[in-house]
């Protein structure tokens, strides 16, 4: 329907405003009113609140200047048409704001018909520009109202979503941006199988599809979204359409229920594992549920939950025990140690938790340990056979006390110390060294509560070692002394401490053992003295022995000075040096704290240099090579080796190198396994072709094989490259240490 025109007609006689009235009546939806222009009818004017004034000029400009004042205050509002009708005579007065501001001029007074037109032309004019107004509010209104609807949207926690018909994204909130990891841009516009996955999209179809169908609310449906980012989503969303029902578009509330989905998983996952784990655990397991009469007071429990060990101790059914109330179907039950103590324990909700003895027969249990807990209205029951432990605790028990007996009958000083050094357990042993009489006196106290002793800072020092360190101090041998100057002692102790820990690893205490050793300390001073004596004894025995020796080889030198047949001065020469070797044996034990044995390489070094200062007359300059490490050889292997090399190499600087002008010699001497291996080799000219060294009858080839067969080897000779002698043989290696 139409809104009504209203019309004002001012300041006309009263003939020519009934002649535009009854004009104006054939116009539909028009409402015509007069006024007089002064106060009252300015104010009726005001009240009227036309939408067309009609005005005769009325030759001063005054009233028409008035009205388009008032004109313009209405124009934010709405339009008003202004038609200002001006005799002939006064045509030369109507001002220039006037002609440039009224919507229609009519100079002098039209007919019936052209007013008629006019009047049209106004109100179409009026109808226009206040539908355009009317329309321009209400796009004003609506773009707030659409803001603070956006704003309160956009505010939400839970994701909000518009779609249409098709299932096109038309809008969505920032937390529903979240919830799919897109931006609005990336949305609106798209249909909901571009942005869901096919399963999704397929569920979220259907929800819309049944909530236009039968213009219904859908709550709480739950979706599996896969995010942009690739990330699995639940989502519970809501679905409803806008008021009027008649827009095809459906609303959507979205709420992140992952977490929730999460949780519930687990709660069911943790469900799942408690009746798994009470079913597996070979305690049994009761749930009950309090039956009480009229006035509230519990007369019997229910069965509830039972696990498998619950209905094997009970050698019941599932379906006779489920249910079932307690004390119908264990009479025993109703016992008060029983029965009452269980109704205690819901109305006072303090938890029971002991063992006690069954003397029921038809039980394989004689000993059980049972634990009751309140739970809503009702209570909570583990048992467990305990028989076994308790046998088990008392032959430990028994164990303890043999232990006791036995730690208590060692000589030796046992304790035990926490952590703090207090003293938990000690034995026989300790009280005597304390020179307490009983147990109580030592139990619970530290060192220096006990001892008054000038050692007891090296006790108290050794014990947090081990505390803090978790080291162990193994056999450290200390001593206790008559007084504080330190010059006599009184006892000797080999001392042992060891941490000991808890399940979990953490160190709680130490364990200690004191053995007095004072009498086997005593005897080991007995016999390092006797030792030192023989020591002395045996290092002047070969003194003396090289001593002895050296004038063998003094001898004989100075005898084969005064002999003048080469030949005969050589075996002299010979024999020295043979001498000569032996006794740097005798030489290198005196002067070393090893008597057993001599380091061979080193050895073999100096006999090298002495025999090259015996044959340096031959005129070839001669280069020995040493690879010998370090290696220790036992005094019966030594002196045949030292003969072997004294010949061998004699036999080398007398022989191999005739007509050259450099030799070389190379010595090779080491140990594996258990076995010595010796090499010596020359580059000179080699054994002749018609020698043959087992036939040979000379005094250095005699001792060579008959001190290798000593040794219990075979010696083999090498004639490719010069000439090479090596052998090998048994023995364990010497070491100074």
């Amino acid at each position: 329907m139409q809104n009504q025109i209203k019309i004002a007609i001012i300041a006309v006689d009263s003939t020519t405003r009934n002649s535009i009235s009854e004009t104006l009546q054939e116009i539909d939806f028009v409402l015509v009113a007069s006024f007089d222009f002064n106060e009252l009818g300015w104010n009726a004017l005001l009240d009227f609140n036309p939408d067309v004034v009609i005005c005769r000029h009325d030759g001063t400009n005054r009233n028409c200047e008035y009205l388009l004042h008032w004109i313009d205050s209405q124009a934010l509002v709405r339009k008003v048409t202004f038609m200002v009708i001006v005799d002939k005579e006064f045509a030369h007065v109507v001002s220039e704001s006037v002609q440039n501001r009224v919507d229609q001029l009519l100079f002098d007074m039209p007919d019936d018909h052209e007013l008629l037109r006019n009047v049209r032309l106004l109100i179409r004019l009026v109808r226009s520009e206040n539908e355009i107004m009317r329309t321009h509010v209400l796009n004003e209104s609506l773009a707030v109202s659409e803001d603070k609807y956006r704003t309160i949207v956009d505010s939400l926690d839970d994701g909000y979503f518009e779609v249409d018909e098709t299932g096109m994204f038309k809008f969505l909130n920032a937390s529903m941006e979240r919830i799919l990891a897109m931006d609005s841009e990336q949305v609106v516009g798209k249909k909901v199988d571009e942005i869901l996955t096919e399963q999704s999209a397929t569920r979220l179809f259907m929800l819309i599809g049944r909530v236009q169908h039968y213009r219904i609310h859908i709550r709480g449906e739950r979706l599996d979204v896969k995010t942009a980012n690739g990330r699995h989503r639940v989502v519970e969303i809501s679905l409803m359409l806008p008021e009027p029902s008649s827009v095809s578009m459906v609303r959507c509330l979205a709420r992140d229920v992952t977490t929730i989905r999460e949780v519930e998983l687990e709660v069911a996952k943790k469900e799942e594992e408690f009746r798994t784990a009470i079913n597996s655990a070979k305690e049994a397991f009761y749930m009950f549920k309090s039956l009480r009469d009229k006035d509230g007071n519990i007369i019997d429990f229910i069965f509830t939950e039972v696990n498998k060990a619950g209905f094997d101790l009970l050698n019941f059914s599932a379906d006779q025990v489920i249910g079932a109330r307690l004390c119908e179907l264990l009479p025993v039950n109703r016992e008060p140690r029983f029965f009452d103590r269980y109704v205690k324990v819901v109305e006072t909700r303090e938890i029971i938790d002991e063992e006690y003895q069954i003397d029921i027969d038809t039980f394989k249990p004689k000993w059980a340990h049972h634990t009751v807990v309140p739970i809503t209205d009702g209570i909570a029951i583990t048992v467990r056979d305990v028989t076994d432990i308790k046998n088990t605790s008392r032959r430990i028990e028994a164990d303890r006390n043999l232990l006791n007996t036995i730690i208590n009958a060692i000589p030796d000083e046992i304790y035990l110390k926490d952590k703090e050094r207090r003293f938990v357990m000690v034995n026989r042993g300790v009280l005597n060294m304390l020179e307490r009489k009983s147990f109580d006196e030592v139990v619970g106290k530290r060192d220096e509560d006990l001892i008054a002793s000038h050692f007891l800072d090296m006790l108290i020092e050794q014990d947090q070692m081990v505390l803090e360190s978790g080291i162990p101090l193994i056999n450290f041998e200390g001593y206790a002394y008559t007084d504080e100057t330190q010059t006599e002692i009184r006892r000797s102790m080999l001392v042992s401490k060891l941490p000991y820990f808890d399940n979990e690893g953490h160190i709680i205490g130490l364990i200690g053992i004191n053995r007095d050793i004072t009498d086997r300390k005593r005897a080991e001073l007995r016999i390092k003295r006797s030792l030192r004596e023989k020591e002395v004894l045996l290092k002047e025995i070969h003194h003396r022995v090289k001593n002895n020796l050296a004038v063998i080889s003094g001898l004989l030198f100075m005898q084969a000075e005064y002999i003048d047949n080469d030949d005969m001065k050589q075996v002299l020469y010979d024999s020295e040096i043979r001498i000569r070797s032996m006794a740097m044996i005798h030489e290198k034990l005196y002067h070393h704290e090893l008597y057993s044995g001599i380091e061979f390489g080193a050895y073999v070094k100096d006999l090298v240099s002495t025999i090259e200062k015996t044959y340096h007359y031959n005129g070839c300059e001669i280069t020995v090579n040493f690879n010998t490490p370090t290696t220790y050889i036992d005094l019966n292997r030594a002196m045949p080796c030292a003969l072997i090399v004294n010949e061998v190499l004699s036999n080398a600087y007398k022989h191999a190198f005739h007509g050259m002008d450099k030799g070389e010699i190379s010595i090779d001497f080491s140990q594996h396994a258990g076995t010595y291996r010796l090499a010596i080799k020359d580059n000179g000219i080699g054994l002749p072709a018609i020698f043959k060294p087992e036939q040979n009858q000379s005094l250095g080839m005699t001792l060579i094989y008959g001190l290798v067969s000593q040794l219990g080897s075979e010696l083999q000779i090498d004639t490719s490259d010069g000439t090479k002698f090596s052998f090998e043989f048994g023995g364990e290696e010497k070491s100074p240490w």
